[in-house]
């Protein structure tokens, strides 16, 4: 073996572009070149008696193996065998080697030469071009299926169609018939071609049908579908919608283009649908309710002659056309606040698919400052399938009703103001009474004992001594709760001093005996203009509350305020006690009086407390009063 290395070209030994291996007649190594051993190394540190085939590192030594023995049994012919091989990446390479069968008398044995040079690039340009023709093949194959597919799909379609189409050329003349236009009008491909079009059109619709038709060859069309009658073979006229399409100038058509179809049923429902409008507006002509008509657009599209008047119009295009969003109504509530659109009963009736009935709005009059207030029903007209297509609004003038029922109300208000001003007139008498009686003659009565109890004293003995003294005081002590009781019933300062004045005795009086500080703030109160009538409830109600505090709250602070604020004469009794859960509580007769109190004068009570928040009294009095709440 060493003569035949000896004897290659130095090229194959050192060779950086060719493999030179030589391998025995069973397939394995006996010499490659240092350019194969290094393309190689990754797969043995030593190539010699390596089997050629490399069955682990190649996918195809089965293949290679088999066209390895062929050669052998042929001898004579030199072989070429492409390899695929593993590369220390993880991918693969080619190698195409060339064989050649060596006798070789000097060392008595055959070999076989192989050279081979890497071919990878070439393969996988190979393999690319393959995938590309086998691609291009597949979607060749698919667009013709689809073109064959789409054929008979539009050929089948415009078979079936309901529409029937024809293509006039300029002069009207028919060039191509659709097979659906005989399921429309009975006439086959072969009846309307080459045949004027406008020959089929009734005598009453040619010359609409002619204008269209000029309009569209000139690409100006007024509009773009009309409905003519077309003649059907069996002799009638057959209702239809028409809709042109010019195609003149596309170089696969050259000519105008007519869709078509059957449009009797939706005319005659046309037909029945004005005929019902008619009957609509002569049943609500002559109601005395107003009633207006909405479309599922939410446009008005009709209104009869009673809704014109409560709503101040003069004639029914004024509102056609429009929604009541567009419309300067300022709708208002029964209670005077602005009603928002959505709350509107139209509005309701077609997002709650419902009837909306008795509804009270105020609506101002068009072109008048005058307010008309209505009673409103909304009633939603739904077609087969459920939807909306209709809301009936009726609506009745009530402006008459309301204003009397604003001065019942009023009257009703007024009785009530006058009933409690009444008890609170007789509370207030008899408070008098009660106290002038206690100071006039209980009062008096006690200090005529009181004077004999110390006459007594002057006179007694040490051991009745001390049952006088203790006389004396328990009636001195009466005398004082007697005179407290008079003045807490008819305040004596109020009248004299006025309400500020009276509030801080009260104030210092409550100083000496209770356990919690009280104070009084008045800045910015003017007293001048203050009713007498409104002094004392302010004060009635001071005491109220502070009667409150003392028995239930457990306070250690209390704070008055009088002022006045936008308007109003204001009054706050703030404690720190305990509170309570105002939507547990039950008013009682002191909290209903002062209640009472403050409506007397057009005024109200707040209350805002919390359990363990303490509690604070408002009261909200008009300044400006009428000549009765003043006298």
């Amino acid at each position: 073996m060493k003569t035949v290395l000896q004897n290659l070209p130095d090229c194959f030994q050192t060779s950086n572009h060719y493999y030179f291996v030589v391998l025995d007649l069973e397939g394995r190594f006996v010499f490659c070149n240092p350019f194969f051993q290094k393309k190689f190394q990754h797969l043995s540190s030593s190539i010699n008696g390596f089997s050629f085939f490399m069955e682990r590192h190649s996918p195809d030594a089965s293949i290679v193996r088999k066209k390895f023995e062929d050669f052998l049994n042929r001898k004579s012919e030199v072989k070429i065998i492409e390899q695929r091989l593993a590369d220390e990446k993880g991918g693969y390479f080619w190698i195409r080697w060339e064989m050649n069968l060596m006798a070789r008398e000097d060392i008595q044995a055959d070999v076989i030469q192989c050279i081979g040079i890497d071919i990878t690039e070439s393969k996988k340009n190979e393999y690319e071009i393959q995938r590309m023709a086998d691609r291009y093949d597949a979607e060749r194959k698919l667009a013709e299926r689809s073109i064959a597919t789409s054929e008979h799909f539009y050929r089948n379609l415009i078979a079936n169609s309901l529409d029937g189409m024809l293509i006039l050329n300029e002069e009207g003349i028919i060039r191509f018939v659709s097979p659906s236009v005989e399921n429309i009008l009975g006439f086959t491909c072969e009846d309307l071609l080459d045949k004027n079009g406008f020959t089929y059109i009734h005598p009453d619709d040619y010359a609409l049908s002619f204008e269209s038709f000029n309009r569209e060859l000139i690409e100006q069309p007024v509009i773009k579908s009309i409905v003519v009658r077309l003649l059907n073979k069996n002799g009638s006229w057959t209702w239809c919608m028409l809709r042109g399409h010019n195609l003149i100038n596309n170089p696969f058509v050259k000519g105008i283009v007519i869709y078509f179809y059957d449009d009797t049923l939706r005319k005659q429902a046309r037909e029945i649908l004005k005929e019902s409008e008619s009957r609509f507006r002569n049943l609500i002509a002559d109601l005395q309710i107003g009633v207006m008509l909405l479309n599922n657009q939410k446009e008005i599209t009709l209104c009869n002659k009673a809704g014109l008047q409560i709503l101040g119009y003069n004639d029914e295009a004024s509102l056609v056309g429009k929604t009541t969003s567009d419309l300067d109504w300022d709708i208002i509530d029964e209670n005077n606040l602005p009603l928002p659109a959505t709350l509107r009963p139209s509005f309701m009736a077609f997002h709650t698919r419902k009837s909306i009935k008795d509804v009270v709005m105020g609506v101002k009059k068009q072109n008048h400052h005058s307010r008309s207030w209505v009673l409103v029903n909304a009633v939603p007209i739904k077609d087969d399938a459920g939807e909306i297509i209709h809301v009936i609004t009726s609506f009745s003038d009530i402006t008459e009703r309301r204003i009397l029922e604003n001065k019942l109300r009023a009257d009703e208000l007024n009785k009530q103001k006058l009933l409690t001003q009444a008890t609170i007139d007789g509370q207030e008498k008899e408070r008098k009474e009660i106290g002038k009686e206690l100071h006039d003659n209980v009062g008096q009565q006690l200090t005529t004992a009181k004077l004999f109890l110390e006459i007594a004293r002057g006179t007694a003995q040490d051991n009745s001594l001390e049952m006088i003294n203790m006389a004396i005081k328990g009636v001195s002590d009466a005398i004082n709760e007697v005179r407290s009781i008079s003045r807490s019933l008819v305040p004596p300062t109020l009248g004299d001093l006025g309400l500020v004045d009276s509030v801080k005795e009260l104030c210092h009086s409550l100083k000496r005996t209770q356990a919690f500080q009280i104070r009084f703030y008045h800045n910015g109160f003017e007293e001048i203009n203050l009713p007498a009538n409104q002094a004392l409830m302010f004060y009635r109600i001071i005491q109220e509350q502070v009667n409150n505090i003392i028995k239930h709250a457990e306070a250690r602070a209390v704070i008055l305020k009088l002022g006045t604020e936008n308007g109003m004469t204001i009054l706050e009794v703030v404690d720190n006690g305990k509170g309570f859960d105002p939507e547990k509580y039950v008013k009682g007769l002191g909290l209903i009086n002062m209640t009472n109190r403050a409506e007397l004068f057009n005024g109200k009570l707040e209350i805002i407390t919390g359990v363990d928040k303490g509690c604070r009294i408002r009261v909200s009095i008009p300044l400006v009063q009428n000549e009765m709440l003043l006298n």
